[in-house]
This record gives structure tokens, sequence and C-alpha cells, in this order.
């Protein structure tokens, strides 16, 4: 084959290769807008749900023991004028601050204790399937925990509004009681960045632990606090995902085979007398890979 040849060969390959990099980079391009309109829209409902259910006027104070300071009832003044499937990576308001999209060192309220209530009225009136809010002190992990009763499909890629996202809501499952008396309940949530729980792998490291040791669920019923036993990384089929239990001796195996996993240390020791909340969440690494916080409901 002679240099022409090959020359002309050459050139026509790259003549059909370039429109087959343009596809690509349009089709990435598409697909890297589509997410950040995403991400944009998931921010902007953020902001949203913590200026209409928030409550910072006037909150009653919050015992370390998860109840509210003798006096207070924690009900919500009325509104003024003018709220099994595979387990995910479910008044008057005041205004809580400039409408800024999380970030990394944003918070939804100082650590520690909650210094706000939840408007129920007018988040029941908005889903009768929310079952509480779950907080976690200076992080953006600030959400309505929604559950279905017949499966955990429904809220897997649904809003609170029951309107199609991608990010899908915090839920927990189906099999759980909606008033947290089960021994175990699970809640599930997407690994966002900087969205639903996107911040839970965080709790690999030990510092950051230290610094949100706690996880908080605000209900009709008052305010639950909840302090974590073991995080680690497991996958769909693991023990963490058991949601019954034939008794003591089988509970107590599974909180001591959780409390064996974890990669941090907590020095906390669950018992069978103990309630459990696990929250769960995708890695991002392998499609099957999920990792959990075990807690249990403090005294």
């Amino acid at each position: 084959m002679t240099k022409r040849k090959k020359r002309r060969i050459r050139r026509l390959i790259l003549l059909l290769l370039i429109p087959v990099f343009a596809g690509i980079f349009i089709f990435s391009a598409v697909k890297l807008g589509g997410t950040l309109i995403d991400y944009s829209r998931e921010h902007k409902t953020y902001r949203e749900q913590q200026s209409e259910f928030l409550i910072f006027d006037d909150a009653p104070q919050v015992t370390t023991a998860g109840t509210l300071a003798p006096g207070e009832t924690g009900a919500v003044p009325p509104p003024s004028s003018g709220g099994g499937t595979d387990p995910v990576q479910t008044g008057a308001t005041a205004p809580v601050g400039p409408a800024t999209a999380p970030s990394d060192t944003e918070t939804s309220a100082p650590s520690g204790e909650p210094n706000f209530r939840i408007n129920w009225e007018a988040l029941l009136a908005r889903n009768r399937d929310v079952m509480g809010w779950l907080w976690i002190g200076d992080t953006t992990v600030s959400y309505p925990i929604l559950k279905d009763n017949d499966h955990n499909r429904q809220y897997l890629y649904t809003g609170l509004d029951g309107e199609y996202t991608p990010f899908g809501s915090v839920f927990a499952d189906y099999r759980a009681e909606k008033d947290l008396s089960s021994r175990h309940t699970l809640i599930y949530g997407h690994n966002g960045h900087n969205v639903k729980f996107g911040v839970l792998m965080q709790y690999r490291d030990q510092s950051f632990y230290e610094a949100h040791p706690a996880v908080w669920i605000l209900t009709p019923e008052g305010p639950r606090r909840y302090v974590i036993y073991s995080a680690y990384v497991t996958d769909i089929r693991g023990e963490a995902y058991t949601a019954a239990f034939s008794g003591d001796e089988d509970f107590a195996a599974f909180l001591a085979g959780t409390a064996a996993r974890s990669e941090i240390r907590t020095g906390v020791t669950p018992t069978a007398a103990d309630k459990v909340v696990t929250l769960s969440t995708c890695t991002n690494v392998y499609e099957d890979q999920r990792f959990v916080i075990h807690a249990i409901l403090a005294d």
C-alpha cells in the first residue's frame, strides 16, 4: 500500500470518528446539564421545605432525654393568615435564613439539640404519609420521613408532593411501625452530593462521628434522640436489613453482629431492650453496596 493510500485511509477514518466524538460530547453535555438542573431543583425544594415546615420562633427547649421541657406541650400554633424492594442508596413559620443551596459547611441548625419545631399541621396536610422529621445537627440532613404501607418503591423516586425526582424522599421501610415502636426501623435515602443521605458516608471518619454522635427524629408526640453505636459498609443482603425478629435472643444477635462490624469506635453498647433506627444509603461504588448507620433510642 502506498503512502498516499495510507494517508487517504487515515483521513477517512478521522472523518468518520469526528461525528462519533461530537455525539459523545453532546450526549455528555446534555447529561451533565440535566444533572445540574436536577441538583438545582433539589436544593430549591430543600430550602422551601426548611422555610415552610420548620418553626424557630419561641421553639420549646428539648431535654437530653429527647422530651420536651416541663410545661411544654409541643403543640404547633394554628397557621396565621396568608404546609420491600432494594434498600436505597423513604402555624406561623419563621424564615431559616438566606435562601442558599446546602454546602459542605452549611448547617440546617446548630449542632446538639434541635432549636426548632415542626409545623405538623402544614406538613401532614401536604402528605399524610409523613411519620417524622429526621435531623442531624450541623449537617444538611433535615428532611421529612415518609412511609408507604405496602412497599418501598413509592418514595424511591417520588418527593413529598408526589412528583418524580431522581433524589426521591427519605423514607422508612414499609414493614416498620409508623410510631417508631418497632424494634428496628429502617430509613432509606439516596446518596447525592449534599442532598438526602450524601453526608452519611462521612461517618466512616472517627472525628466526624465524634462531632455528630446523635440522630434526631421529631414526631408530633415529641422529639426523639438516637445515639449511634455502629457505622459500616455492607450489601443489600446483610443482616443490617433484618426487619423482624423471633425474640430477644434473635434481636440480641442482630445487635451484636451489627455492633461488631462498626468502622468507628462509639463506646455505645446496645441491648435487647433498645429500639434501633438504621439509616441506609448507597455507596455509589458497587450496585449492591450500602453504607449504614445504626443508632439506639436514648433513655
